[in-house]
């Protein structure tokens, strides 16, 4: 886990500077970003406009995953997510999406 969590900061702390040193200081808070701006785009796109580096190979050796892998989701986001959508009349698709035990 420690591995893990390392990347990920190194990783959103780059992206920080990246954004710093192209004058966009004020898209690093990631949590007020409207990501619906991003949907159409293709995710690289969305990664190279970031300056999102791609996890280490210490990371994805560590057992990193994306949230398209098994035990990308946890059991709590796997059952709510179904439960959600039934609620709003609407079909659910976890995009392969699975926690490991599932």
């Amino acid at each position: 886990m420690a591995t893990r969590l390392a990347d990920a900061m190194y990783r959103g702390a780059k992206l920080a500077w990246h954004l710093d040193d192209n004058d966009r200081s004020v898209e690093t808070d990631l949590l007020a970003t409207d990501w619906f701006a991003y949907a159409d785009w293709p995710i690289e796109q969305v990664r190279d406009h970031l300056g999102l580096l791609p996890k280490s190979q210490r990371a994805i050796d560590a057992g990193s995953v994306t949230a398209w892998e098994p035990g990308g989701i946890s059991p709590f986001q796997f059952a709510h997510g179904p439960e959600l959508a039934a609620a709003e009349n609407r079909a659910y698709d976890s995009f392969g999406a699975r926690p490991l035990d599932a």
